[in-house]
């Protein structure tokens, strides 16, 4: 994360707390910290997952020559970062 993205985001929750009347910024800045990072590691696995897929199934950027093509261990690899993101994603859900 960027110092302008760090800004970015303390701006926000200083905003956000000053709306709801709270004194805590700094609760409010970590809970929006925390969900940019987990969106952003939930992207990474998504990235691994459509990357390994295509690969699986021949497509661009791949040949189709791969010796990973349409191997059970490259699909896996794609479900698994799929089931990956989606639980790094729902972590923000529980509380």
């Amino acid at each position: 994360m960027t110092k302008e993205e760090i800004d970015i985001l303390w701006n926000k929750a200083l905003r956000q707390s000053v709306d709801d009347g709270s004194l805590y910024t700094r609760y409010r800045f970590a809970e929006l910290v925390a969900e940019a990072e987990r969106e952003a590691c939930a992207k990474v696995a998504d990235s691994i997952s459509e990357d390994q897929w295509a690969l699986y199934k021949g497509r661009p950027p791949y040949t189709g020559q791969e010796l990973e093509r349409a191997s059970d261990y490259t699909q896996g690899k794609s479900d698994g970062a799929e089931v990956c993101a989606a639980a790094i994603r729902a972590r923000g859900e529980t509380k």
